[in-house]
């Protein structure tokens, strides 16, 4: 009886290791499970702060490039107004003598003198004035 004993409790010793076995096996791969999930979550958390940065880098790269853009139609603005300033550039009035030929004339060919005490301008012509009367015939 002894032996048929043995064969029972061995048995029975070897189903109490594989349960064991499989108890600890099951401990490891729930503690593997738990480090996986959180790593899961640090990366889910990390990868939507990261989406969140980039939607900003995005608006803040769309932000520069129109204020880029705005700057450079201000310019092609501005340097085709100077360009019509200097096609169409009238230099400031001077009160030079008549005679010199650095004096300032307006598109007609006049000259503006300051006259006495009003600070007033008058135009004078640079051109020399051609006689309306008619030479008396001998």
């Amino acid at each position: 009886m002894n032996k048929a004993r043995q064969v029972p409790n061995k048995q029975l010793e070897e189903l109490q290791a594989k349960y064991e076995g499989q108890v600890q096996q099951c401990s490891d791969l729930s503690n593997r499970f738990d480090a996986t999930e959180k790593d899961l979550k640090q990366t889910s958390e990390l990868l939507a702060n990261t989406e969140n940065e980039l939607r900003q880098c995005k608006y803040s790269l769309k932000e520069r490039d129109f204020i880029i853009s705005e700057q450079k139609k201000a310019a092609e603005h501005e340097s085709d107004e100077n360009a019509l300033r200097e096609n169409h550039y009238q230099p400031p009035y001077t009160e030079h003598p008549i005679d010199e030929p650095s004096v300032a004339r307006n598109n007609h060919g006049l000259t503006p003198e300051t006259s006495d005490g009003n600070n007033t301008q008058v135009l004078t012509s640079t051109t020399p004035r051609r006689s309306t009367r008619q030479k008396n015939a001998p």
